[in-house]
């Protein structure tokens, strides 16, 4: 019995033992389960990127924006936007203060806050050579997109400065597109003897402000001294000793004596010179080719076309301005880094990049043979084969501080206050400053 009993105790036990270790493995399952969907909680949760930019070129952002987010479900992009000038203003003010977004725009080369060269070396713009799209980007853009062999942005684009006319009031005007500069002056004379306004001025709108010159300055200055830069920037030229500089702002003088431009272009917003056009209140505009598609969408049943501004009488000379255009960087000091990395990634794909270069009338800057050109384009594709284009004038300039002072000495003019000479010499004294 003591035996049978003691067999009794072990099964009464074994019992005990093999319900407390059924109820370990429920409770160890249990655990098991509740840290798995923790862990893809924690995988699939929602990383929300900040981005910044400028309001041109906004709606073909916002599309690209809604793609990746469908590309990639866990990532949310919240995008802000402002005008040319309020951007450079609020993003330095937010690199300063550590309250920058984590991705946001980057112009090429130098000359205004918001370029790689003036947002790199402070360290702000994170190092993005080792990214799959760095290796991909034409040598010749390294100049405006890397410093010592270091990318620090992605560019979009290449885009133009011409002229964009409506093709209907130029005809209802019976004005001739011109192909030298005397034409150009009878084109103003055909447009306000029609009672129109030949080109469409928003000088309020600073960064317009500079556009008829730097239509100009490629032909006038460039293609007799393609170095001349080069020379500002080491101390052997100057504007005001340059010919060609002083050339494009008389010329700029001529057409405003000439009456080419709409009344009291200083307190003409940017938004209003493209409505002038549009309307076919204005036969053209001399502006950036990405502003073709806003002033299209102003007027779908109307045809625009784009020619590049005549500097000379001899066809033959015309250049103009062409360039990378405008990118995206990451901020240096990104806490979501690899969610910035997959919209750069995505951004650069060549799909995104041609659909963004079409909305925006540009060239992709990365170079692929899907992308069709819209047909506007024609001139500026013809003028980059011929080797006729010079990069946008400020993105090669030693320092930022030469262009407020080129908006400043042209605002003055155009409102009597200011000369030629004025201009100059205010630009020569901040090529001077470091």
């Amino acid at each position: 019995m003591v035996v049978i009993r003691q067999v009794n105790r072990n099964e009464r036990l074994g019992n005990t033992v093999k319900k407390l270790t059924r109820g370990s493995l429920v409770t160890a399952l249990a655990m098991t389960l509740l840290v798995s969907i923790s862990a893809q909680s924690s995988f699939a949760k929602t990383t929300t990127l900040r981005f910044s930019g400028v309001s041109v070129g906004q709606d073909s952002l916002v599309k690209a924006i809604d793609a990746f987010e469908k590309a990639n479900p866990n990532i949310k992009v919240k995008a802000t936007f402002a005008g040319t000038e309020q951007y450079q203003v609020t993003i330095r003010t937010q690199l300063a203060s550590g309250t920058a977004p984590d991705i946001f725009f980057v112009q090429p080369g130098n000359g205004n806050p918001t370029t790689m060269r003036q947002l790199a070396p402070p360290g702000y713009l994170r190092d993005l050579s080792s990214m799959p799209f760095s290796k991909m980007v034409p040598k010749g853009a390294d100049i405006v997109t890397a410093i010592n062999g270091k990318r620090y942005f992605l560019p979009m684009t290449v885009a133009g400065i011409g002229v964009i006319y409506n093709e209907k009031a130029v005809a209802d005007a019976k004005a001739v597109l011109p192909k030298t500069w005397t034409e150009v002056l009878q084109f103003c004379d055909a447009a306000k003897q029609a009672g129109k306004v030949a080109f469409a001025l928003g000088a309020q709108t600073l960064w317009t402000t500079q556009l008829i010159n730097y239509a100009l300055v490629p032909t006038l200055v460039f293609r007799v001294d393609p170095k001349f830069d080069e020379k500002l920037t080491s101390g052997k030229a100057s504007f005001a000793g340059s010919p060609g500089w002083k050339s494009a702002f008389l010329k700029y003088q001529d057409m405003l004596k000439k009456g080419c431009f709409n009344a009291d272009p200083n307190g003409t917003s940017f938004e209003t010179s493209m409505s002038l056009v549009a309307k076919g209140d204005a036969l053209a505009i001399v502006q950036v080719t990405a502003i073709l598609p806003a002033i299209q969408g102003m007027a779908p049943n109307s045809k625009f076309g784009m020619f590049a501004l005549p500097a000379t009488d001899n066809p033959k000379e015309t250049w103009m301005p062409a360039a990378v255009g405008g990118g995206f960087g990451i901020n240096s000091k990104t806490k979501n880094l690899a969610a910035a990395q997959k919209f750069i990634n995505f951004m650069a794909q060549p799909e995104t990049m041609n659909e963004y270069a079409k909305a925006n009338a540009a060239f992709p800057a990365i170079p692929n043979k899907s992308f069709i050109a819209d047909p506007a384009l024609k001139f500026m594709d013809t003028l980059v084969k011929a080797g006729k284009t010079y990069p946008f004038m400020d993105q090669m300039w030693p320092n930022a501080k030469i262009q407020p002072a080129q908006y400043d000495g042209i605002q003055r003019m155009l409102s009597g206050t200011g000369s030629v000479p004025d201009i100059l010499s205010a630009m020569d004294d901040a090529a001077r400053q470091p």
